[in-house]
């Protein structure tokens, strides 16, 4: 059809889309298909994700579960020094009576634990007492020494202490009370 100014023009009907032209169903084809590419294009964002978020959960599980474990065995080595050094006994013993001679004593180390002990120094009242340093005592051992107090220095209840280095290389001070320290670089 051509109109008064001689332009060519299609009459409405023929403009109408065909409903069951093979051209329709391409397009909707074309849009299905690329709303499928969309949806399986987020699914595969979605799942990497999480996989990704999945995979730190149990790399940090993983090392929550490794910290736990070495916490514990550091628990236990602890656990088995102590119990070594607790076996190591301190003690003193008044020699004489306390009216001819009461200054003197006899200051002794005994190591009771089954492991041996380095660098034993016995100790009266913060005072190194002369002869009790010892390099080792096996288990089993002891050393003794002889301890005089000077005039007026009070050994009715001394402090007495050992000073000593345990088979882990741990230093320890153990007290006549019972007590013990570990002790940190002195």
């Amino acid at each position: 059809m051509i109109n008064a100014l001689g332009i060519v023009t299609a009459a409405a009907s023929d403009m109408a889309p065909d409903m069951w032209s093979w051209q329709w169903w391409k397009d909707v084809a074309a849009i299905v298909g690329g709303i499928g590419t969309a949806l399986l294009a987020a699914a595969s964002v979605w799942i990497t994700t999480r996989e990704r978020s999945d995979r730190k959960q149990a790399e940090r599980d993983r090392d929550e579960a490794r910290d736990a474990q070495r916490r514990a065995e550091q628990a236990e080595m602890r656990r088995q020094r102590e119990a070594q050094a607790r076996r190591v006994v301190v003690t003193m013993t008044r020699i004489g009576s306390v009216r001819t001679d009461p200054n003197k004593a006899r200051v002794a180390c005994h190591n009771y634990s089954d492991m041996p002990i380095m660098n034993v120094t016995v100790f009266v009242n913060g005072q190194k007492v002369k002869d009790s340093y010892s390099s080792v005592l096996h288990p089993g051992e002891s050393r003794a020494a002889l301890f005089t107090a000077q005039l007026g220095e009070k050994i009715h209840k001394p402090e007495v202490t050992a000073r000593f280095l345990d088979a882990a290389g741990v230093v320890w001070r153990r007290a006549a009370d019972g007590s013990l320290v570990e002790v940190s670089n002195e």
